[in-house]
C-alpha cells in the first residue's frame, strides 16, 4: 500500500478547492457577461 502523506493529502484538497473556486469564478464570469451583452442590445435597439 502507499502512504499518503499529511503534506500531500493537504496539497491535493488546496488544489480541488482552487479547482472549485476557479471554476466557480468562471461561471460567474460568464453570466456577467451574458448579462452585459443582453443590456448592451436593449441600450442599441432604444
Amino acid at each position: 500500500m502507499v502512504k499518503i502523506s499529511p503534506k500531500s493529502n493537504f496539497l491535493k484538497d488546496f488544489f480541488n478547492l482552487r479547482f472549485f473556486f476557479w471554476l466557480h469564478f468562471n461561471m460567474a464570469f460568464l453570466a456577467l457577461q451574458r448579462f452585459f451583452r443582453r443590456g448592451k442590445t436593449k441600450f442599441t435597439e432604444k
